[in-house]
């Protein structure tokens, strides 16, 4: 479950192709579920698509960032949260996946971890690219964005770590 996918070139983006490319190679059939690329607000990657590895890829929507923006919420995961979890449901009823694979950022969708195996029993993996809590925010003033972004991430990170099968990241720090 990768909000991010071509053709977008950021790093979770190609995280999720390296991924999908050597899966099958150990026996695995990846397929990826993302947020249709109308909805990103980077520019598109003409030339990713010949990178990408042959597997099924389901594209859906997400909020408009340019009504979200007025909230002060821009982040891909966020604003397709709903219909990667509705598309989630779907897959998961019709095509039962052994695991999923939820990398970060964007870190909301890794909720969708514990909400699948709860309602399915479908084990996950989190892989973090980048910290979900860092210290961005934590000099105390409060009436900053990445004050009370940092607060949610702290509430929220330890459900899904908590119940995930694996942990994967860049690097041990």
């Amino acid at each position: 479950v990768a909000p991010s996918y071509a053709p977008s070139s950021t790093p979770p983006t190609h995280r999720v192709r390296f991924f999908a490319r050597h899966l099958p190679d150990l026996g695995w059939e990846p397929e990826v579920l993302t947020v249709d690329g109308a909805h990103y607000e980077e520019p598109p990657d003409a030339e990713i698509d010949r990178l990408l590895p042959d597997v099924r890829v389901t594209r859906v929507g997400a909020l408009p960032a340019r009504w979200t923006r007025r909230l002060g919420i821009g982040d891909l995961g966020m604003r397709g949260y709903f219909h990667l979890k509705r598309e989630l449901q779907r897959i998961v009823a019709s095509r039962r996946p052994d695991v999923l694979l939820l990398p970060g950022p964007p870190w909301h969708t890794m909720l969708l971890g514990p909400a699948m195996r709860e309602k399915a029993g479908i084990p996950y993996v989190l892989d973090y690219i980048d910290a979900w809590v860092n210290s961005m925010g934590a000099d105390g003033r409060w009436w900053t964005k990445a004050h009370w972004f940092r607060r949610l991430a702290i509430a929220l990170e330890p459900r899904p770590a908590r119940g995930a099968a694996q942990i994967v990241a860049v690097s041990d720090g």
